[in-house]
């Protein structure tokens, strides 16, 4: 079923005059997550094919997409989820209302790269899931630019999968208490049962 799935996708690209880059994406050398998670987010805005999104934003679960605005200025450094925000791995911020698309590192695939036949500078990047369908088609005017994202992507899509693409928090200040923000983002790693979880922010937020 696998085969007869990568054979369909193969005669449609076929067809949109598309053909695979022999390619395979790997994590560069000296590569973090906030230069994947910044990578990845430029594809997404570079992109130039007819389903680009308006917003994108990593966090260490998920790529989300928006047809809106992604707003900058906190710096929690994780993605969070509380009081209908989500908070990416760098500088950025969505309602989870913007959010119209999700890309779940766990279910992210092959991730592949092919070139328009017959056109110069004319890349796409397919983002393949593990059921062998295609998550999202982003389109490049350079090959370098594509094998890039592709590297990216593989980074995200291995450290999620060990276990390593959420960041540490911040380190406290010596002397100073922490700050609200910094409590929840201390609360938000120590993985506690619901109620105790929900007990703790309220008292952090009373504070």
């Amino acid at each position: 079923m696998r085969s007869v799935a990568i054979l369909m996708l193969f005669a449609l690209l076929a067809a949109c005059g598309h053909t695979r880059v022999d390619y395979t994406p790997k994590p560069r050398p000296g590569m973090d997550a906030a230069q994947a998670a910044s990578v990845v987010e430029q594809g997404f805005y570079e992109d130039f094919g007819k389903e680009k999104a308006q917003s994108a934003m990593v966090t260490p679960e998920y790529i989300a997409l928006s047809n809106g605005t992604v707003s900058r200025g906190v710096n929690l450094g994780q993605a969070s989820a509380y009081n209908g925000v989500v908070v990416g791995l760098g500088s950025t911020y969505m309602t989870t209302q913007d959010i119209n698309q999700r890309i779940y590192f766990r279910s992210v695939g092959d991730i592949q790269v092919y070139k328009k036949n017959a056109r110069e500078n004319r890349y796409a990047v397919i983002i393949r899931t593990v059921e062998q369908t295609t998550a999202r088609r982003i389109f490049f005017r350079s090959e370098s630019r594509a094998e890039e994202f592709a590297d990216a992507m593989e980074y995200l899509k291995r450290s999620y999968a060990a276990g390593t693409l959420a960041p540490q928090a911040p380190t406290a200040p010596a002397g100073p208490a922490l700050t609200r923000d910094q409590q929840i983002l201390k609360l938000q790693q120590r993985n506690l049962p619901y109620e105790q979880y929900q007990q703790e922010y309220r008292r952090i937020m009373g504070q």
